[in-house]
């Protein structure tokens, strides 16, 4: 089962020019890179693995380069035009900085820029030409992200209107990029907020509709794509922040969601400490990530579980080691902290029993000194709307009112559990919320980002008599003995993909973008919905191959128990879940994201109302005349009224997927009988010449 940092990896090694022309497969090449493309690169292969490839150097195409004709170059870069004009620049000049250039670009190519390319100087220098779909960050085997940190602005900020279908297409694009790598055509699904007035709630269809213009397009002039295979077709479930506005806004307690809501973690994978070494303390900084066995074994287990999994994996090793009598063995993780010091002869393992012990403790610290055990409790309540017997909780107001009034509690946490108790009773009354935050002594911005919450949905401020609440979420009571207090809730994206497994969710809420597929969808059923500890049935590994995948994207940024919420449910039905989003969300980013929700558009430094710098490499040329191509909003379907949902026929968009390429949302590519780019052919249709799959230039 191939993972998505595997998949990345494989066309990037795939590049050198020796599999695809007479160039020799021991010459060595150039990479030339772009900004975006080098953390692409570094998510996937490490720098010593391109080298073993027979890359001499790595250049960045933005700088000014010496070059060398000696050498053929491989380009991997972003379609952008600045970098489509670096290119031409390298072979525009009478002495060109490589022998020749083989241009890989990491996403489709706009029309435009594909006829500046082949129309300059640099077409006699070209080998090949094509589109690899990779433009996204694999952050773990089935988690990817975006990397974007302001689309929580671009799709929910009201100042932010007039560029909503823009940042739309953008997540459309890169969504591409996900399903061509799968080798995914999948049914769409999108979530569709019902009896909802707010500007945003047509976020997940637009983004939905837009992707099933693409991979129509794709197939359209893609012949042999998707490739054939034993297992069923995909389901892609297109979410957005509001569909759970409660999971973000919760102390979660397994390991990963814990680390990165509690300490300072750097991008999700890096952190410093202070390691107790054999000539005293070191400062270390470590990075874990899929290559980290220890990591990968503990991120999902909740944290008591991951410390016995931690002392036991250490004791084994221990007593494997003949450094050790066989009287050492760490009971507790102060003795494991002074057994790895101990250790100088083993240091990488040191290291990595050093970094996840640090990370523990620190938790347990501050779980402690947090008094996360009583706010959790009353988190959970308020977020299951239930209590740890399963029935409504009584006395929350009162429960409230004493944890803002205690010292103790900082004030983010204070304004993360008047959210939660908001959210629980579908906004307060006035007087009430405003005595609340007194309590709490909230500032003016905390209190602003209470009240944004309206944009995800969610009443702040309710009217005298009305008593409506949130629905209690499910219980599920032949698993419920194995649920931890503090880890009854489960995200709704665990519910959403039992219930489809199931065949049970609300086609209302969760309508098709096309009709219904008419084959089953793979039911399997088994698992928990709210056990932070399920048992398993037995392995199922060997049939996730045949069963059909499913995708989920969380437009607005998505959450580790969100994550690990997939992985519980690809574990329990032995299918493939990959999960990804525009950025994974700690609290306190997704915290500081609503609180400028409402800001004023200039003030949010958007990367799209950047100017965009002129590239060193072209400072020795005049600058282009070609305007960087304009965005025009694509016309998309209406959607259906919640009584059906909406397919492509009852919408008259049978043929939209090509009449939309006229609308800036791709090409117009035809392929030649061998599948390839004739860029030498003078007098032709532009259109006959270009193509989405892999071209070569003769």
């Amino acid at each position: 089962m191939q993972g998505l940092l595997q998949l990345v990896q494989s066309p990037l090694i795939a590049t050198r020019p020796s599999r695809y022309c007479a160039l020799s497969a021991t010459a060595a090449t150039v990479l030339v890179v772009d900004r975006h493309t080098t953390d692409i690169i570094n998510c996937v292969v490490p720098l010593l693995d391109l080298y073993d490839e027979n890359i001499a150097t790595v250049e960045h195409v933005e700088d000014q380069r010496a070059g060398d004709a000696n050498f053929e170059a491989i380009y991997f870069v972003t379609p952008r035009p600045h970098i489509v004009d670096c290119v031409i620049a390298d072979f525009n000049r009478p002495k060109p900085l490589y022998a020749a250039a083989h241009l890989f670009f990491i996403s489709a190519l706009d029309d435009k820029l594909f006829d500046r390319l082949t129309a300059s100087k640099a077409k006699p220098f070209l080998r090949c030409l094509t589109e690899i779909f990779v433009d996204f960050f694999p952050v773990e085997s089935h988690l990817f992200s975006f990397r974007e940190n302001h689309s929580f602005y671009t799709l929910y900020n009201p100042d932010c209107r007039s560029i909503l279908d823009k940042e739309v297409a953008r997540i459309a694009n890169r969504l591409l990029s996900v399903c061509v790598t799968l080798g995914e055509n999948p049914v769409i699904r999108h979530y569709r907020p019902l009896h909802v007035t707010r500007e945003s709630k047509t976020i997940s269809y637009k983004i939905a509709a837009l992707l099933q213009a693409h991979l129509d397009e794709h197939v359209k002039l893609n012949e042999h794509w998707p490739p054939a295979g034993s297992r069923g077709r995909a389901v892609l479930f297109v979410l957005d922040r509001s569909v759970d506005p409660v999971a973000p806004l919760l102390h979660e307690f397994t390991f990963q969601a814990m680390v990165n809501d509690l300490l300072n973690i750097h991008d999700g994978k890096k952190y410093s400490y202070t390691l107790k070494g054999p000539n005293g303390p070191e400062e270390k900084t470590s990075v874990f990530d899929e290559k980290d066995k220890i990591w990968t074994d503990i991120r999902h287990l909740h944290m008591r579980e991951a410390i016995d999994r931690l002392m036991a994996d250490f004791n084994n090793f221990c007593a494997e080691n003949t450094n050790f009598t066989a009287k050492d063995k760490a009971t507790n993780l102060n003795d494991m902290r002074d057994m790895l010091a101990e250790l100088p002869q083993f240091q990488e393992t040191r290291d990595q029993f050093s970094l996840h012990l640090s990370m523990s403790q620190e938790s347990m610290n501050l779980f402690e000194q947090k008094k996360l055990p009583v706010v959790g409790m009353f988190e959970q309540d308020c977020a299951t709307g239930l209590d740890t017997n399963g029935k409504t909780p009584h006395g929350l107001v009162e429960q409230i009112i004493e944890l803002l009034d205690d010292p103790a509690l900082s004030q983010r946490d204070k304004l993360r559990l008047l959210m939660l108790h908001t959210t629980h009773r579908n906004g307060i009354i006035e007087d009430d919320l405003s005595k609340m935050i007194q309590h709490a002594g909230l500032s003016n911005i905390d209190t602003q980002i209470l009240r944004n919450l309206d944009l995800l949905g969610v009443p702040t401020i309710k009217k005298w008599g009305d008593k409506s609440k949130r629905s209690p979420q499910k219980r599920n009571k032949s698993t419920e003995e194995d649920a931890y207090e503090l880890s009854r809730f489960q995200p709704v994206l665990k519910s959403v993909l039992e219930d489809h497994i199931r065949g049970h969710l609300d086609v209302e809420m969760f309508p098709y973008i096309k009709e219904a597929p008419q084959e089953n969808s793979g039911v399997v059923t088994g698992g928990s919905l709210r056990s932070a500890r399920p048992t398993w049935a037995k392995s199922r590994t060997s049939t996730h191959e045949a069963r059909p995948r499913m995708i989920v994207f969380m437009a607005g940024g998505a959450v580790y128990s969100e994550s690990r919420a997939c992985y519980d449910i690809s574990k329990a039905h032995g299918r493939d879940v990959f999960f990804g989003s525009n950025e994974m969300l700690t609290p306190e980013s997704f915290l500081h994201r609503l609180g400028k929700s409402r800001a004023p558009r200039a003030s949010l430094n958007l990367p799209c109302d950047q100017p965009i710098l002129r590239p060193a490499a072209l400072t020795i040329l005049p600058p282009p005349k070609h305007p960087e191509p304009s965005y025009k909003p694509p016309v998309l379907p209406q959607p259906a009224s919640a009584a059906s949902p909406p397919t492509l026929q009852s919408q008259n968009t049978g043929s939209s997927a090509s009449s939309s390429k006229s609308k800036g949302l791709g090409f117009h590519r035809s392929k030649s009988k061998n599948g390839s780019v004739d860029a030498n052919a003078d007098g032709q249709d532009a259109d006959k010449k270009k193509h989405k799959k892999f071209g070569l230039f003769k």
